[in-house]
């Protein structure tokens, strides 16, 4: 058997669900690479691309439908931002960077 280590937030998993805050931390740590190789700044901010199926991939005991409803709930928890900075406009693949929560 393989033994895998998550990180998440506590406080995430307590407000919202495990899910949730296992996604949220991927997805920081996506936003983490950006910040230290300087790719995808965007309004003030670092942003990453990553999409359900890729992060479907990452965390593969995850369905891409439980990353899109954590992804919906950390929207409407304020735990991330979405946004859409691709150079076409009619690419419409959204972005997500973390928010500060005090």
């Amino acid at each position: 058997m393989d033994l895998v280590e998550v990180e998440f937030s506590r406080e995430v998993a307590k407000n919202l669900d495990v899910n949730s805050a296992i996604v949220l931390k991927n997805i920081e740590l996506f936003v983490i690479q950006n910040t230290k190789t300087n790719n995808n700044f965007f309004d003030g901010r670092f942003w990453t691309d990553v999409s359900a199926k890729e992060l479907s991939e990452v965390c593969n005991w995850l369905s891409e439908s439980q990353i899109r409803n954590s992804i919906k709930k950390l929207l409407n928890k304020r735990y991330l931002s979405e946004g859409n900075y691709s150079d076409f406009p009619l690419i419409r693949k959204k972005w997500y960077s973390i928010n500060e929560i005090n």
